[in-house]
């Protein structure tokens, strides 16, 4: 019988990315003729990520190499990266209860394994998994969800989170200090809305005891 598994999502959910990334699109944005009259990507946080890409004009072609480029910057900077000051003790909580935590990103594997070693979580984690398209994660949460089964639980920020695990039948806990905003990911079929970081392990493990087998 498998551990009672929980997958992360990273940037915004874990680590918080969303200002390094502000930062580096008013950097690029210029070479891909991006929209950049509203100084930041946060006052976008209501919005699924297709129409803040739509609101900033990134061209559909040029998805793929934006998002590339994004994760090598991301990687140069990753000793900059923070995580969330709660979420640290939290998913050491999880881990020291037995269950088994593993990541799913858009985000490169070796920027995450980097900023976890950094941060002495890596031991905790006991697998990454990349997902290379920014809109791909279904394939892969299907993937996930046929092997674990009813023992999967996915942690996120984002509707687009929302949305893969819905196309994957994979419950959902979004946390409400990330990409999104609370307003834009109760829209979402999710199952649990937390917004106080300290709370994460007690929803967690609550939900768990139960709604799970």
């Amino acid at each position: 019988m498998f551990k009672k598994t929980i997958l992360f999502d990273f940037d915004g959910t874990i680590a918080d990315t969303l200002p390094l990334v502000e930062s580096i699109i008013q950097k690029i944005g210029p070479r891909y003729k991006l929209d950049l009259s509203e100084n930041r990507l946060s006052v976008y946080k209501d919005l699924p990520a297709k129409e803040i890409l739509h609101k900033i004009k990134l061209k559909k072609w040029l998805l793929p190499l934006f998002v590339l480029e994004m994760k090598y910057r991301l990687y140069l900077k990753k000793s900059a990266i923070p995580l969330f000051p709660a979420l640290k003790n939290q998913i050491l909580r999880l881990y020291q209860e037995g269950y088994d935590i593993q990541i799913l990103s858009s985000n490169a594997t070796k920027t995450i394994q980097k900023i976890l070693e950094k941060e002495k979580l890596n031991k905790a984690i006991s697998t990454i998994h990349s997902s290379s398209k920014l809109f791909g994660k279904h394939k892969k949460l299907s993937v996930l969800k046929q092997k674990y089964g009813d023992h999967l639980l996915y942690v996120g920020d984002e509707v687009r989170d929302a949305e893969a695990c819905n196309i994957a039948q994979i419950p959902m806990i979004a946390v409400g200090w990330g990409y999104n905003s609370p307003k834009a990911l109760q829209k979402a079929q999710i199952a649990v809305l937390v917004e106080d970081q300290e709370k994460l392990f007690q929803t967690i493990h609550h939900y768990f005891s139960e709604f799970q087998p």
